[in-house]
């Protein structure tokens, strides 16, 4: 109320009426980090003289001043952190608004931010995975199967530091789900086994299946293993007993992917098991990606491969091996995987001196193929041999198969009935723009199906009689594919996703190379366009694959 007044009096009241409180709370809180420091961002509040602002509890600053709507607070150690702002004036404050924040602070001694020493973390990154050093720690995933704890004598896991990082979301790492491999080991450096299924070996596979169907996922290796391009060395396994599931993992769950896993000097002689391969036996549903093997020699019974025993509807990309020999004693023998039933193959290769199976669906790439999705793929083998039949140069059993932009090489096939230079049985099968080489020599049978296009020597090899990925080339199409030599991915271009929208990590999926030369895949770890055509020419001189790969000077 007020009144005018002078020295003869005041004048008649007037009066207004002013609603004066406490401040409404800030409508939005928003944290960010740098190396040293969390940021908070709100927005301005109407009415306030003041902000009050709280970490995990306690007061930081109890007088921000009104015009203000950021804070900057210094902190000296990682972990989880809660941050309240309240609006106040002289009546009182506003409800909190909060919101958490993860805060790395990144030491050399603590690389993930999170307060633990690296020497006590097992997971010193952060990023979920468990790092392996040695071949004591990798021999004991076996321990952990789902990956939350490294586990060295079986009496139980520690996950002490696991988690800490942010994954690609920008979401907290809160847990381990996996291992990594930190350095290059050798399987020799562990004692032979000296008693049951695996006498004389120096591996048992990690994971097995637990019946004779494999069902029940029980004993599967169910997360993320990274191989971060270090080689495992020296894997071998001889075994005469029956067993489901032969390999460096025995069996992989659904969930499982491998990544990065390179395998140099195998030797695999499992003859009356089912499921052998390289680095995965029983694969069926699961993912591998950017990894290799080295193979002498691999033996196994129903379903061996190269990489992967039984990969029905595995997906597999940017994946090679080189094999000097590998025998199938039954169905479904094949150089990547032995059996490929609806899987995905693409961007990678096979490189083998001699693949034999002694029952049907044989083929360089993928034995049992029905349903595969095979692109810009490729397999070069020296002497291809099924007894009886079905046994193709990419696929044996290639029954409504795609098979997209790929090459097959085959030296010598041998078979009686269903062969072909890119697929033996090709029912309801599809070939788009793929080849093989007619130089093929077919023994004790001739080729019963033309699926894909045969041509000659010279035609395939670039850029002699083509002119490359250029209009009328008969590698024209195989322009549109691309793959991403870090991550695997592979993808194609069309009118509505033009490759001129991909990421620069993406490079053609073929390098068609130079006269005299085959294509060869552009996107195989550790293993340039050069080298490849240095283990294809051993296989066409009739040497072997895997020393000409172990003589090249980038693996010496």
């Amino acid at each position: 109320m007020v009144k005018a007044c002078n020295i003869v009096g005041c004048s008649n009241a007037a009066m207004i009426e002013v609603d004066y409180s406490a401040p409404t709370s800030p409508t939005s809180l928003i944290l960010t980090s740098t190396s040293t420091s969390v940021n908070l961002m709100w927005d301005l509040v109407a009415d306030t003289t003041y902000y009050n602002i709280s970490r995990n509890g306690d007061v930081i600053n109890a007088s921000v001043l009104a015009s203000s709507t950021s804070y900057e607070d210094t902190l000296t150690a990682g972990g989880s952190y809660i941050y309240t702002i309240r609006a106040c004036n002289l009546l009182g404050c506003s409800l909190p608004i909060s919101e958490t924040i993860h805060f790395a602070l990144i030491t050399a001694d603590d690389l993930d931010g999170d307060g633990l020493p690296n020497s006590n973390d097992v997971d010193a990154d952060g990023d979920g995975l468990i790092e392996i050093y040695n071949v004591t720690a990798f021999n004991a995933v076996r321990n952990n199967l789902a990956g939350t704890g490294l586990d060295l004598d079986g009496s139980g896991s520690n996950s002490t530091g696991c988690g800490g990082g942010v994954n690609a979301d920008g979401d907290s790492i809160t847990a381990c789900k996996g291992y990594e491999l930190m350095a290059d080991i050798d399987l020799n450096d562990l004692d032979l086994i000296t008693s049951g299924d695996f006498q004389g070996s120096n591996w048992q596979p990690i994971g097995g299946c637990a019946n004779s169907s494999c069902t029940g996922a029980s004993q599967f290796f169910a997360v993320e293993f990274n191989g971060n391009g270090y080689d495992i060395n020296n894997l071998h396994i001889n075994t005469t007993a029956t067993r489901r599931g032969i390999g460096l993992f025995g069996a992989i769950g659904s969930n499982a992917r491998l990544s990065n896993v390179h395998l140099r000097n195998v030797n695999i002689t499992a003859p009356n098991s089912n499921n052998v391969g390289g680095l995965v036996g029983y694969g069926q549903d699961a993912t591998i990606v950017s990894s290799s093997a080295t193979i002498d020699q691999l033996t196994g019974g129903d379903s061996a491969g190269g990489l992967v025993g039984r990969g029905l509807r595995a997906a597999i990309s940017s994946s090679s091996v080189v094999i000097d020999q590998l025998t199938g004693n039954n169905q479904n023998t094949g150089g990547l995987a032995g059996e490929g039933q609806g899987a995905v193959i693409v961007s990678s290769s096979a490189f083998i001196n001699q693949l034999t199976g002694n029952s049907i669906s044989v083929g360089g790439l993928v034995g049992q193929g029905q349903s595969a999705a095979i692109s810009s793929s490729s397999a070069i083998v020296n002497q291809l041999i099924s007894n009886p039949f079905y046994v193709g140069g990419l696929a044996g059993w290639g029954i409504s198969a795609t098979i997209k932009s790929s090459l097959a090489i085959t030296l010598n096939l041998t078979g009686t009935n269903f062969l072909g230079g890119l697929a033996g049985i090709v029912t309801s099968a599809t070939s788009i723009n793929s080849y093989w080489d007619n130089r093929t020599e077919f023994v004790r049978g001739q080729p019963t199906n033309m699926l894909g296009n045969a041509n000659s020597t010279a035609n395939l090899q670039a850029p002699t009689n083509i002119t490359g990925f250029t209009t009328g080339s008969i590698y024209e199409t195989w322009a549109d594919a691309y793959c991403n030599p870090t991550t695997g991915e592979y993808v194609e271009a069309t009118t509505e996703n033009p490759a001129s929208g991909f990421s620069t990590d993406f490079i053609q999926s073929w390098d068609l190379g130079g006269t005299d030369e085959y294509p060869v895949p552009s996107c195989l770890p550790n293993f340039t366009p050069a080298e490849q055509r240095v283990v294809i020419q051993a296989i066409i001189d009739g040497d072997s694959p895997v020393a000409a790969y172990n003589n090249l000077p980038s693996k010496q």
